[in-house]
């Protein structure tokens, strides 16, 4: 399954180029922004250039384009975020969650569940039954160097990500309170999601 959004904090310092203050403190708030990985994989496919991501790519009305659309449906009665672990790309995040929502679609149909990964690939009269029992997923990728040797580095930006994970958990709860959120972490995504004291 494609997962068509992202949250990240990853190339920040890139965002604030070309717009004006306003928007930038608009990208930048809550320490994360959403990216729509269909743009972002069209991007990277034809330039296979993985150090940083286009202005185009970043969703600059998440409110709008992910939670009214998306997360905050009537449908929509879990929210699944998955975290990766370390030396993994921006792009490389995609396949590894593309692989664990194909394993969660599974699980979820025998339990009489669906999971939805982008809301343009489902009928958009079912996400707004709230009859219907549907589990969103999106990804959170943080600033993983996709090298092995990286280790140490990585494992303190993971750390550092916290702040920007739990403000996008918020932002969930504001908007949507009784749904529930479940959180998947892959190896030193671990430590993003608990981090060390």
């Amino acid at each position: 399954m494609q997962i068509r959004f992202f949250a990240t904090n990853r190339d920040r310092q890139n965002l604030g180029r070309n717009v004006d203050r306003d928007t930038r403190i608009k990208l930048q708030k809550g320490g994360y922004h959403w990216v729509d990985m269909k743009k972002y994989m069209s991007h990277y496919l034809a330039t296979t250039d993985p150090s940083s991501m286009p202005r185009e790519v970043i969703i600059e009305n998440s409110e709008e384009t992910v939670f009214k659309q998306f997360l905050c449906r009537d449908a929509i009665k879990r929210i699944i975020i998955g975290t990766h672990g370390y030396n993994v790309p921006f792009h490389g995040a995609l396949t590894s969650f593309s692989v664990l929502a194909d394993s969660l679609s599974l699980v979820l149909k025998k339990h009489n569940s669906t999971l939805i990964t982008d809301p343009d690939k489902y009928f958009p009269e079912n996400l707004d039954d709230a009859n219907q029992d549907l589990t969103a997923f999106v990804g959170f990728s943080w600033p993983s160097n996709g090298k092995v040797l990286d280790y140490h580095s990585d494992r303190a930006e993971s750390v550092q990500t916290a702040p920007a994970l739990a403000n996008l958990i918020s932002c969930i709860r504001t908007q949507k309170p009784h749904t529930k959120i479940h959180i998947i972490a892959h190896s030193m995504g671990n430590y993003l999601v608990c981090p060390i004291p």
